[in-house]
């Protein structure tokens, strides 16, 4: 039950994400990720910040795969030159810095939540001594 929730959570986010960037700019992502995240209840802020990266990371690297094969790798290439690194890693990069967009995101996103449900804070070494 777990892992539906959190694989759909992951599909949900990559879904959001790539209808608002036909229109909107790149860090759409962040927003589309926080959304998803406020909605959904996560166990805890890792799972929320997990949730973002898979889906914002892997929506980006397919997107650059696409990209890739429609321009006949034409442009990773010559980008990749410029950078001195491999072709490859110029899409693990890109799908490094979306992961990391995305995962904030839904970072804030289940904080805000959590900060509005006093209900589920999680409980401090501190308050736990009283």
């Amino acid at each position: 039950m777990v892992v539906r929730k959190a694989l759909s959570e992951i599909l949900l986010t990559a879904f959001l994400a790539a209808i608002l960037q036909w229109w909107l700019p790149w860090w759409v992502v962040a927003i589309a990720a926080f959304v998803v995240a406020a909605i959904y209840n996560s166990r805890s802020i890792w799972q929320a910040f997990v949730s973002g990266f898979l889906g914002i990371g892997l929506l980006w690297f397919v997107y650059t795969f696409i990209i890739d094969i429609s321009s006949l790798y034409i442009l990773s290439s010559k980008v990749a030159t410029i950078f001195g690194v491999p072709t490859i890693l110029l899409g693990i990069i890109t799908a490094l810095i979306g992961g990391i967009t995305g995962g904030l995101g839904a970072l804030c996103g289940n904080l805000f939540r959590k900060m509005f449900n006093p209900r589920q804070q999680q409980t401090t070494y501190y308050s736990r001594r009283r």
